[in-house]
């Protein structure tokens, strides 16, 4: 039991060059941008898609809307 502890315990504290912790480092830190970056593009494709759809959307289908508009106009 003690020995294959201490056995796992110097393992774990070998030390791992820091060419490789810097470049796996890089290598997420990349990868978290272009995720960040695709994220934000989907996001304005929603967004876009969401205000042409707003845009396009003609108020007399809706009545209330439609009085609504009236009343505001009369004011």
């Amino acid at each position: 039991m003690g020995c294959a502890q201490t056995k796992q315990r110097s393992m774990i504290s070998k030390k791992i060059p820091v060419s490789i912790l810097k470049k796996k480092g890089e290598e997420k830190f990349n990868q978290t941008l272009t995720n960040t970056q695709e994220i934000e593009q989907i996001g304005k494709k929603i967004y876009d898609c969401e205000n042409s759809q707003f845009d396009n959307y003609n108020i007399s289908q809706n009545p209330i809307l439609r009085r609504r508009r009236a009343s505001m106009s009369q004011n």
